[in-house]
């Protein structure tokens, strides 16, 4: 999985484990569509991650609010 230029600072799976989302030093939160994941190779094809507004500055923590709607 590529998407942020620099390192990962927090890593959060949705309860259903269809969605992963992901905050890092660039001040993005990318959300992943992880559901069709079978295997590790898999995790070359996955596509583009949704990308969130920039958040100000480094977002240290991320988490599914229960309902799974909110990050």
């Amino acid at each position: 999985m590529r998407g942020h230029p620099k390192s990962i600072l927090s890593i959060s799976l949705r309860p259903d484990g269809k969605m992963l989302a992901t905050s890092s030093f660039d001040s993005i939160i990318r959300l992943w569509d992880i559901e069709s994941i079978n295997d590790e190779e898999d995790f070359e094809q996955v596509r583009e991650p949704i990308q969130l507004e920039t958040h100000a500055g480094n977002l240290p923590c991320l988490a599914f609010s229960p309902n799974e709607n909110i990050v």
